[in-house]
């Protein structure tokens, strides 16, 4: 865990690690949709974000957070490979990585 105080700028190593566990989230992602539903794999992408939080400094969280919202838009979210959101519940989701 970092500790309190000043945060420490980001480095590459650390946007690379999060572009790699996002990665992993998705392809986990596709075991737990056949299982649970696309709605499961935006809450493993969520518990995913949060957990950079508390690793990460700000730069790479952010970039973690975009990233899984993409992902999971773009791959799990019908219609699959579009940028479209049709129902509510999947954009409240989709807002909630980033605050």
């Amino acid at each position: 865990m970092r500790p309190f105080g000043p945060e420490k700028s980001a480095t590459f190593v650390q946007y690379w690690s999060v572009l790699w566990l996002t990665a992993a989230i998705a392809l986990l992602g596709v075991a737990v949709e056949a299982l649970a539903g696309y709605q499961a794999v935006g809450f493993l992408f969520l518990v995913h974000v949060m957990i950079a939080g508390l690793l990460f400094p700000l730069g790479p969280v952010l970039f973690s957070a975009c990233l899984s919202a993409l992902a999971w838009d773009l791959l799990f979210i019908p219609p699959r490979f579009k940028l479209s959101v049709s129902n509510s519940e999947d954009l409240m989701m989709l807002l909630a990585y980033v605050l």
